[in-house]
């Protein structure tokens, strides 16, 4: 009886174990199926990324032929501009040169302009002076008055 006991007991034990298994099992493919569910929706997610991805890369790839194109016509035009802009260095040297001349002419000009300007203010000043000293002269009574006749525009003149 003891053997059948335990004979019992291990039949039971392994039936639980077995039990357990099928269990875990269960669980794992219930798992597996909720992944397999959410693996179409990943997979459309990423073949989506991915199809924006190779349209960037399209249109990356546009873009820098066309910049190159761009770089090649600019390159292509250097050499033909290259010319003309050693002519106008060439201008430009000669305008600057003209430049200089100019205003060293204008700096004499404006010097003499000085010049004459100082000395007709001084004349001014001179004159000026003079006027203001024979003020009194013309304004007070003069000597000569007493000799002219009467009735003459002299008269008239010494009167004022």
């Amino acid at each position: 009886m003891r053997v059948q006991w335990m004979v019992t007991i291990l039949c039971t034990l392994l039936s639980m174990g077995l039990v357990l298994i099928i269990v875990g099992q269960h669980q794992v493919m219930t798992m597996l199926g909720k992944a397999n569910q959410k693996l179409p929706k990943e997979s459309q997610k990423l073949d989506d990324k991915l199809s924006d991805l190779k349209s960037l890369k399209a249109l990356v790839e546009k873009l820098l032929s066309a910049e190159n194109n761009a770089v090649k016509d600019m390159e292509e035009g250097v050499p033909k501009l290259v010319p003309d802009i050693e002519k106008k260095k060439v201008e430009i040297d000669t305008c600057q040169a003209e430049k200089k001349i100019k205003a060293d002419e204008l700096a004499a000009v404006e010097k003499e302009h000085t010049e004459t300007l100082e000395n007709l203010k001084r004349e001014s000043d001179a004159w000026n002076q003079e006027i203001n000293n024979l003020k009194p002269q013309v304004m007070g009574y003069r000597e000569i008055c007493n000799h002219v006749k009467k009735g003459t525009l002299a008269e008239k003149l010494c009167s004022a």
